[in-house]
């Protein structure tokens, strides 16, 4: 449409602001800054995510981010292709594939680790992102102790960083596992 993405964001911004808006809880599409082994790919989306924090840290605002979200990235228009591991396995082979899981994890080390350009911290210590939530509602079909022990080895994957944020579980769907949602290490 020929419009500058960073003055776009910056309108949204100030937006946030007039509405005095101090905490943002953002997904990250994982499918446009992952390949589908679990990198984090450091391109324009990334760099668009980054400015975008840069301005609301302008502002005063405080974070939640979602580093896993699963969906494609077009909605309501048909996605496009993508290369992340979410693409490649889809949501409900990412809960319970191996290779998916250890991709997941990968992304989160790198993802938490990734020094914004514009503020100069890695998210795991930028003093603003006050939480992580590993991923966007989750659906899981398998038995308690799998569930379980897949959210453990995604919060393992994020302390293995150093960060000592809370790290949350969206626990709005699968509301019958909420046993392992509570004992995991969440």
């Amino acid at each position: 449409m020929g419009i500058s993405q960073e003055e776009a964001i910056r309108q949204d911004v100030y937006h946030f602001a007039r509405l005095d808006m101090d905490l943002f809880r953002v997904h990250v599409w994982d499918t446009e800054i992952s390949d589908s082994v679990g990198n984090l790919l450091e391109n324009e989306h990334l760099r668009l995510f980054d400015f975008a924090v840069k301005e609301m840290k302008k502002r005063g605002m405080k974070f939640i981010i979602t580093p896993i979200a699963f969906w494609g990235n077009g909605w309501p228009e048909p996605d496009e292709e993508t290369p992340g591991f979410s693409h490649r396995y889809g949501k409900a082979a990412c809960l319970t594939d191996p290779d998916a899981i250890m991709a997941q994890q990968r992304y989160l080390k790198q993802f938490l680790n990734h020094v914004n350009p514009y503020t100069g911290l890695a998210y795991k210590e930028d003093p603003d992102v006050i939480a992580f939530e590993i991923s966007n509602e989750p659906h899981h079909h398998q038995p308690k102790e799998e569930v379980r022990e897949y959210i453990n080895k995604m919060v393992q994957a994020m302390r293995y960083t150093g960060t000592q944020k809370p790290i949350f579980y969206n626990m709005s769907h699968s509301i019958h596992l909420v046993d392992a949602y509570l004992e995991a290490d969440i």
